[in-house]
């Protein structure tokens, strides 16, 4: 067969690069048909170079790749001279004993002496990168699954004692207030004029419960739990304005007010423009804010943009972006995604989109 296309010594000059490769190699004429194989193509799938020789390459695949193949095969081999190389393709490789396993697959064009035009085959086995991938795909799915359980966990912990400050620390404070301000009252009716100290541990009491209430709304703010996200958005952005010198906007459109999310995912969105707020206060230096919640078809879309300084879109996020990081984690443990885009002087835009599938709570 290989006669038909060169002669003896170049056979012998393909034959010999073919056996002193490493790799599993075989060359292939314009039409698909096995014309060289090397000893670790041959052991790879199994096969006496008797097997192979004069027939198609299809015989290395499973028979529902064949056809599919056939069409791409086609289409590169009749012209190699005029393609590129095809470097890194994955397709299933098949033994002569049926058995199935991954492969990675580069084609060479090659220009033979008598003017024919050749391929030259390379492939590799990857069942051990799959399997290594698949262990890896598999660890990031039971750490993100971990990283929602904790996540979940702090939430409950952080109700727990934002309701035990209210109801221990929060009733010391008024009883101590309420006690002195009846002291006081007292001395008042009687005549004398209040201790200037007991008047002081009044305003203290009261500072008291400032201090306490906002401790509270930092943990979890109950308008979240009684009115929903969109009303708790709202609510923080007002106290995003008063806390700091920014202008902070939030804008729900009207039809995301109607979608129904369960309490998990409603915790995750504000959670993550909570996250993205606190970062525009604390590195942006920007001067607005806005926040707006609206749908893109199938998907809702919450983007925080500030006119701040921006960052360097080509220089990567360190290690120690963990609330970038967090937000994302925070957002993929439901199946939504964060994108976060910006340049230097041009401000920042935080984009958290999630399918209205995801809406329902996974647990």
């Amino acid at each position: 067969m290989t006669k038909r296309y060169l002669d003896i010594v170049e056979v012998r000059q393909l034959d010999w690069l073919l056996g002193s490769a490493a790799d599993a190699m075989i060359i292939c004429d314009a039409v698909g048909r096995i014309i060289l194989a090397n000893p670790p193509l041959l052991r790879m799938f199994d096969y006496d170079a008797n097997d192979l020789i004069e027939r198609p390459i299809e015989l290395l695949l499973p028979e529902p790749a064949r056809r599919v193949h056939v069409g791409l095969r086609t289409d590169y081999f009749k012209d190699p001279r005029t393609r590129s190389m095809a470097s890194g393709r994955e397709l299933s490789g098949r033994r002569s004993n049926g058995t199935e396993f991954p492969i990675e697959v580069s084609l060479s064009p090659l220009q033979a002496q008598q003017g024919v035009s050749l391929v030259m085959v390379t492939v590799h086995d990857i069942s051990a990168r799959k399997q290594a991938e698949q262990a890896l795909r598999k660890t990031q799915d039971e750490l993100r699954q971990l990283a929602g359980h904790l996540e979940h966990i702090k939430e409950e912990e952080r109700k727990r004692i934002a309701q035990e400050i209210h109801d221990e620390l929060g009733g010391l404070l008024a009883g101590i207030k309420a006690y002195v301000s009846v002291y006081i009252e007292r001395e008042t009716r009687a005549g004398r004029p209040a201790e200037p100290l007991l008047v002081d541990a009044v305003a203290l009491a009261d500072n008291g419960f400032q201090a306490v209430r906002k401790v509270i709304t930092d943990l979890r703010p109950s308008v979240l739990d009684q009115l929903g996200v969109w009303a708790a958005l709202e609510w923080y952005a007002d106290q995003i304005e008063k806390r700091s010198k920014l202008v902070c906007s939030c804008a729900i459109d009207n039809h995301v007010t109607s979608l129904q999310i369960e309490p998990e995912i409603s915790t995750m969105l504000f959670r993550v423009v909570q996250e993205a707020l606190t970062n525009v206060v604390r590195h942006a230096n920007a001067s607005s804010v806005s926040v707006h919640a609206t749908t893109d078809d199938t998907t809702l879309v919450i983007s925080i943009q500030d006119n701040g300084t921006g960052f360097n879109a080509d220089s990567k996020l360190t290690g120690d972006s963990w609330g970038i990081t967090g937000m994302g984690e925070r957002a993929r443990y439901f199946g939504g995604e964060v994108t976060v885009t910006g340049s230097m002087d041009q401000g920042t835009c935080v984009r958290l989109s999630l399918p209205f599938e995801k809406l329902r709570s996974r647990h």
